[in-house]
């Protein structure tokens, strides 16, 4: 005759082993985020997921340039992220900067001769809300690729409103419909 152990306490899952190894990294980026600060923390984690964006910034740009996009290429800030050989993000990476300033960066960010960014009249140049949603209209037709479309939903137009005053709205927001 065979005895039979009693076994109540060795049900011990696999979603159990699940939950406390999810709860101890929850605890660990917690500990993190609350000790290093939350700011630095995403930023060395974006680190790790972050791509080279070089080509969709210059598609950008290339884009600006073809549709005279005068406020995309002179004033719209774009961050370009760049990867060194190991794969890793580089630290020569380039925040807020415009196409304009790119073009001297040594990133291959040919030069527009169409636009003047020199001008105050192209720096702060307002449009109505009509000529806005037509500007975006036409950037975002003449996008080729997805990217460039994308980099059309962003950009950023200075708009005149009834009461005088300026707003800045991207063409996503002018025109809802964009599909981004």
């Amino acid at each position: 005759m065979v005895k039979r152990q009693d076994k109540r306490g060795a049900e011990f899952t696999i979603t159990t082993l699940i939950v406390i190894i999810l709860a101890i990294v929850v605890l660990v980026v917690l500990m993190l985020g609350f000790g290093t600060g939350w700011a630095n923390l995403w930023g060395k984690m974006s680190g790790y997921f972050t791509t080279a964006n070089v080509d969709s910034v210059k598609e950008g740009c290339k884009l600006a340039c073809t549709t005279n996009g005068v406020y995309s290429y002179c004033n719209q800030i774009r961050d370009v992220v760049t990867i060194d050989a190991q794969g890793n993000k580089d630290s020569a990476t380039y925040k807020g900067q415009t196409c304009k300033t790119l073009e001297t960066k040594g990133l291959g960010f040919e030069a527009c001769p169409s636009i003047d960014c020199g001008s105050s009249a192209t720096q702060n140049k307002v449009y109505t809300n009509s000529e806005a949603v037509n500007l975006c209209n036409t950037e975002y037709t003449a996008a080729e690729t997805p990217t460039a479309k994308l980099a059309v939903c962003n950009s950023v137009k200075q708009v005149l409103k009834d009461d005088q005053t300026t707003s800045s709205l991207s063409c996503k927001t002018l025109i809802p419909t964009l599909v981004c």
